[in-house]
């Protein structure tokens, strides 16, 4: 939805529409346009493409939140860097987020075939995606125990 109305006219329809405003909603996990990816790329004799190494993208998360403690311990162990965000504060995406008054954690950033013809299924993998599912699991987790 965010991609496809924009953030400012998802936000109106969130909060005239759904009474979906920050006092209604306990977290928002913003995954952005790409989390992980594959850094680098081999095209085999047969045209087969192999990634290997892996690109992350930048994290933010509320700061002063029980949500935001969760993500910046969870994520530093799956090798992110969440940073801190305050409204005003910087952070992609989620910056607009928090700006918003949202307790949110996100990701935002760009890998090397972003937007381009070769951005395909062979851009990420399953061991890639799998600790990423992990962490955000574990995160989502903390918020429900923060009720």
């Amino acid at each position: 939805l965010g991609a496809s109305f924009g953030v400012p006219d998802f936000f109106d329809l969130l909060t005239n529409s759904y009474d979906l405003g920050p006092d209604n909603v306990r977290g928002w996990l913003h995954t952005g346009s790409v989390t992980v990816a594959y850094s680098e790329f081999t095209t085999n004799d047969d045209g087969s493409v192999v990634g290997t190494g892996v690109s992350r993208a930048s994290c933010a998360y509320t700061n002063g939140t029980a949500l935001g403690q969760c993500a910046n311990t969870t994520l530093s162990a799956a090798g992110y860097s969440p940073m801190a965000v305050t409204p005003g504060g910087g952070g992609g995406g989620v910056a607009e987020i928090v700006d918003a008054g949202y307790t949110a954690v996100g990701f935002w950033g760009s890998f090397p075939r972003f937007h381009t013809p070769d951005d395909d299924e062979t851009s990420v993998g399953p061991e890639l995606l799998e600790p990423l599912a992990s962490a955000i699991a574990e995160v989502m987790a903390c918020l429900d125990d923060s009720v």
